[in-house]
């Protein structure tokens, strides 16, 4: 994932995404890795600051980027589902 960050700040982005779109409990909970959501998106998260370190123009954000939440972020369970945790990872 830092290779395509660093891919992507050298052809001049201005966001990079942590690319944990899909690491929330309702999609790692098939895998045997429910337990592991905190863990990957702050690894997630790291690794793009990494990238991003020294870069003026970069800005942090914690919401979802470009497309809308599938049903499964933001059902099974109602409300927001997975996504505060990823939030708060």
């Amino acid at each position: 994932m830092r290779q395509v960050h660093d891919e992507y700040l050298e052809a001049g982005a201005d966001v990079l995404e942590t690319n944990t779109f899909g690491a929330h409990r309702f999609k790692l909970g098939p895998h045997g890795l429910e337990s592991q959501v905190r863990k990957i998106n702050r690894e997630g998260a790291r690794i793009a600051r990494e990238a991003a370190k020294g870069r003026p123009s970069w800005r942090e954000r914690s919401a979802p980027s470009g497309s809308p939440s599938p049903p499964s972020a933001t059902s099974a369970g109602g409300g927001a589902g997975g996504l505060p945790e990823q939030v708060e990872a």
